[in-house]
């Protein structure tokens, strides 16, 4: 049951992660050099999600991420 519980990770919500990829120094792009809202689309995989822009793509654990 606990393992299906992390698989699924509900605490990782879609708009915070959203916010975190905005406020990343290593995510700026032409998109925010032109003041345009990037495109981020989160997808569920068991133990995190995966979040893709039009520039690449990040696994978003729940112990842990590339976006600090």
């Amino acid at each position: 049951m606990f393992l299906l519980i992390l698989a699924w990770s509900p605490w990782l919500q879609a708009e915070k992660i959203k916010k975190k990829v905005l406020q990343n120094p290593n995510f700026i792009t032409q998109h925010q050099k032109l003041d345009l809202k990037p495109d981020i689309y989160v997808t569920w995989l068991p133990f995190g999600r995966w979040v893709t822009t039009i520039e690449g793509g990040w696994f978003v654990t729940f112990w842990g991420s590339v976006l600090g």
